[in-house]
């Protein structure tokens, strides 16, 4: 993607995660998420063919979020139950 492109893409999953996390999957559909990214449905279907192709890509992205933040925190403990115990 182009840095437009790769911009454009965010703004719509950014939109799509908010509107689903204030309203439920209901409230997402592919007008309303680029009415709130700020462009149009017919260029939001260029990036999404359907509202489950792009709430699929917010989950993907909220799993990659989740995995970064957990690889940089260190491992506590040397044993499993060491580790249990520590993070509670």
């Amino acid at each position: 993607l182009s840095p437009t492109q790769a911009t454009t893409r965010r703004k719509l999953l950014d939109a799509a995660r908010e509107l689903a996390a204030a309203d439920g999957y209901d409230a997402v559909t592919i007008r309303t998420v680029a009415a709130a990214a700020g462009v149009s449905a017919p260029t939001a279907y260029q990036y999404f063919t359907s509202k489950d192709h792009l709430l699929v890509d917010v989950l993907v992205d909220l799993v990659s979020d989740t995995t970064g933040s957990l690889s940089e925190r260190p491992v506590a403990g040397k044993t499993p139950a060491d580790r249990a115990a520590a993070s509670t």
